[in-house]
């Protein structure tokens, strides 16, 4: 892994970042179409095409354009625009062409493939990927310090890539129809242009265009999309590098099942349990990944399992509000889901149960009404599932989330690395550096595909002696045997284990479960945070004071899967739980802090008392004559006889004195 020192050399000579942003009449533009020599270099970099709005144009333009090393120094800093396409044979190197094409927003797809052509290219001292079965043999004699004369010889063939990356125009600025057809039409011309047999799937936004043209024009696209219905159609030529978003609940449908043998306080087992699954039925990622948790749900047994599924863009009444943004329609499916918790113990036969239902929660922006909804009515659920979990809106509602459950492609706690790289995390470290903002797990994908197509013909030509992708890939027969090369792949990426189901997606590990769980601050503090510290502790202290359990650090921690997990799944939620002997619920906290999973038990207030775990809105009043000695949180009273001088209490049990 090289150091950070040399990022600056390595975007001098290496990628060329382009845009253009032109100021065009905002009236409407005859079609046009676009060849790889028409498109010019960017102006603007990724991250602020990415911010443009609805009155701001964008012509077609490259964004990045990495070129084979021996190339570079032809570059200098302007597009080549070769007459014929780079793909060819150099002596024993391979030139292989690689396409993406994106829409103005979608930067973090298109940011992670640069840095991934640039490592390959400049791999063995800028001679690029070995291939072939002399390269397998030098590397084993390289390794044992043997045969010097072959290493000296070199007869190993390499690979290079030249990588073009276009954004076809601002979807914002543009009807939908102009911009899919600008897209599909650059796409074909830049796998024609440059005779590229590879292409970088597009963010998942635009991504059902390109799967036609990949078939047409029998170039292989990696796609960087997770809903499984994008791979139903068995398109020979589509692959998928997104782990089946389908995944995302199942470690929360796992913790559920580790309780079914646990004996709950009512005489209910964890089958028995109500849950309440909330999706849209119009969008295949929430419609299937939320009908997913329902399936697995039933087949693992639990028993009261109920969908509530509805019409996101639908007008229930009739007002011209959409159902996603209607307030009446969304707070009655929060009530639909969960009811409010009773405020007094009542024996076992009260339907305590009930008030404590699992939810599955898959929306884009509803979960706002109907979580405010929640702590309204008292609702105290178990767990919490959502698809936002992962979000930056919950980076952005930090009160809201403590204990709620999500599932994604990543994590920053993943551990998987490749050649370049010991992780994710320390490659998105790097382009921070490059492209000054902090990357999503999109980056790492992007980042991943380049590589996994290097690794694809490093697989596919391990025992030949003269390795010949350019032959390949020019005759049908050749380009046939690649394919299914790539579908019997078996590869480690930065990513995580790779391979392809039958649907060509793939199938190579789970799906990043994840928690808000609290965290504890074990790093030293430095000089100039020492002042936030001492204030942190004195609310620390306030807390206390309060009758309130100390404010906890809530992180989204990695708890699936089992050999990557960081923390292990807390289930069941402290708001389902009966607060203990000395506490009581107190409505109010619930509310103030925001989140419907946190607990919201106080200390009993002095000379109050509570002998028993229990979901009560108060404390008992010591009896007369009785006190806690001045202490919060007792679950006695104590007196003092006065004909004598030892100490009595009074406990309440079975609701008489005794």
């Amino acid at each position: 892994m090289p150091s950070y020192g040399i990022v600056i050399p390595l975007m001098m000579f290496v990628v060329v970042f382009l845009s253009v942003l032109s100021a065009v009449s905002s009236e409407e533009q005859p079609q046009r179409d676009y060849t790889y020599e028409d498109l010019r270099p960017c102006t603007m970099s990724s991250q602020e095409i990415g911010t443009l709005g609805p009155n701001d144009d964008l012509e077609p333009c490259i964004i990045y354009e990495v070129l084979p090393t021996f190339l570079e120094d032809q570059l200098q800093g302007q597009l080549l625009h070769p007459k014929e396409p780079l793909s060819g044979k150099y002596n024993l190197t391979s030139v292989i062409s690689m396409v993406q094409v994106t829409p103005s927003y979608c930067f973090n797809h298109r940011d992670g493939a640069p840095t991934g052509v640039q490592f390959l290219n400049r791999d063995n001292n800028g001679r690029g990927v070995a291939i072939g079965f002399a390269s397998v043999t030098a590397d084993i004699e390289e390794n044992d310090g043997d045969n010097q004369e072959l290493l000296q010889q070199d007869q190993r063939h390499y690979l290079q890539f030249h990588f073009v990356s276009v954004v076809a125009g601002n979807p914002n600025a543009l009807s939908q129809e102009e911009y899919d057809r600008r897209h599909v039409q650059i796409l074909k011309s830049m796998i024609s242009d440059l005779d590229a047999p590879y292409i970088v799937g597009t963010c998942s936004f635009a991504s059902t265009i390109e799967k036609e043209v990949a078939e047409d024009s029998q170039a292989f696209l990696m796609a960087q999309v997770g809903p499984p219905g994008f791979y139903m159609d068995n398109n020979p030529y589509v692959f998928g590098i997104h782990i089946d978003s389908d995944l995302y609940p199942l470690p929360t449908v796992q913790s559920l099942t580790l309780l079914s043998n646990q004996e709950r306080r009512d005489g209910l087992r964890a089958l028995d349990i109500p849950i309440k699954i909330i999706y849209r039925d119009k969008s295949e990622f929430f419609y299937s990944t939320c009908r997913s948790a329902f399936v697995h749900l039933k087949a693992a047994g639990f028993k009261n399992v109920e969908e509530i599924i509805f019409d996101h863009s639908g007008d229930h009444d009739n007002d011209g509000v959409a159902n996603e943004f209607d307030e009446d329609f969304l707070v009655g499916l929060a009530d639909q889901a969960c009811v409010p918790h009773p405020t007094q113990d009542h024996g076992d036969d009260d339907g305590l149960d009930s008030h404590h239902p699992a939810l599955f929660v898959c929306t884009l922006t509803e979960q706002d009404i109907m979580i405010r909804r929640w702590l309204e009515i008292g609702c105290r659920p178990m767990s919490m599932w959502a698809t936002a979990a992962t979000w930056g809106w919950a980076d952005e509602n930090p009160d809201l989330v403590p204990y709620f459950q999500g599932g994604g492609q990543w994590h920053p706690a993943f551990t998987y690395n490749d050649m370049y790289f010991q992780s994710g995390s320390e490659l998105l470290d790097y382009n921070q550096r490059l492209y000054g903002y902090a990357g999503s797990y999109d980056q790492v994908v992007n980042y991943a595909i380049p590589v996994l197509f290097a690794q694809h013909l490093v697989a596919a030509y391990r025992v030949a002696d003269d390795p010949d992708p350019i032959s390949d890939f020019a005759s049908s027969s050749g380009r046939e045997a690649l394919r299914r090369d790539m579908m019997v792949l078996k590869a480690d990426t930065i990513f995580g284990p790779v391979s392809f189901d039958e649907n060509q997606r793939n199938n190579g590990r789970d799906a990043a479960g994840t928690q808000w769980l609290p965290i504890t601050r074990t790093e030293s503090v430095e000089e100039e945070e020492e002042e936030e510290e001492e204030e942190e502790v004195e609310k620390q202290i306030q807390f206390v004071r309060m009758g309130k359990k100390p404010e906890l650090q809530f992180a989204n921690r990695l708890v699936a899967p089992f050999l990557q997990a960081e923390a292990a799944t807390v289930v069941v939620a402290d708001s389902a739980k009966r607060c203990s002997a000395g506490s009581f619920v107190n409505e109010t906290m619930w509310v103030e802090n925001g989140s419907i999973l946190k607990n919201g038990c106080n200390l009993c207030p002095v000379d109050t008392f509570q002998p028993e775990a229990n979901v009560n809105n108060q404390c008992n009043p010591c009896p007369s004559g009785s006190n806690t000695k001045g202490d919060k949180g007792q679950e006695i009273c104590y007196a003092v006889e006065e004909n004598c001088c030892h100490l009595e209490f009074w406990r309440l049990a079975l609701l008489r004195w005794v």
